[in-house]
């Protein structure tokens, strides 16, 4: 997906829909997705880039997954 982009133009939404075609578990998107943001990391240590467009995202590559969400509401 990336090929020959200059990695100054990725971007979030880049990112989002590289994610979006990857195929494989969760496992696997969520490891390729730590690739990347590993790359881009050095980039911006390198100055190339001022910030990592994957730093701080998630990647909801397993649909299968059930999530729970606690709220402070008791029941009788």
């Amino acid at each position: 997906m990336f090929g020959s982009m200059p990695v100054s133009a990725v971007t979030e939404t880049t990112i989002a829909k590289w994610v979006k075609q990857l195929g494989g578990s969760g496992k696997t998107i969520a490891n390729k997705h730590g690739f990347l943001s590993g790359a881009l990391n050095s980039a911006v240590r390198a100055g190339v880039i001022a910030t990592n467009p994957c730093q701080g995202r998630r990647t909801d590559a397993d649909p299968d997954v059930v999530r729970i969400f606690l709220t402070g509401i008791k029941h009788a």
